[in-house]
């Protein structure tokens, strides 16, 4: 389920535009209160538009086989949504 929209994420007080997998950073999300909404531990995804993975679908020769599983992830999260 949606929780918020991210505003901003940070390491070692450097904000950055993207967070990259195994980076350990800070991130604060408008609307969820952690150990109300969200808890430590949870994994958290981005909701990717669907015509969106869609477009990056097609563009399977420059994406990791790690980035491509976690689309179909989140794919297969959204239609469970549905």
């Amino acid at each position: 389920r949606p929780v918020g929209e991210i505003r901003s994420i940070q390491s070692e007080r450097r904000s950055l535009d993207e967070a990259k997998a195994g980076e350990e950073v800070a991130v604060a999300i408008s609307g969820p209160m952690v150990g109300r909404h969200i808890f430590e531990g949870d994994v958290l995804y981005v909701d990717v538009p669907r015509e969106h993975a869609r477009e990056l679908r097609k563009l399977t020769h420059l994406l990791t086989d790690d980035i491509l599983d976690l689309l179909r992830e989140i794919e297969a999260i959204q239609r469970k949504r549905v």
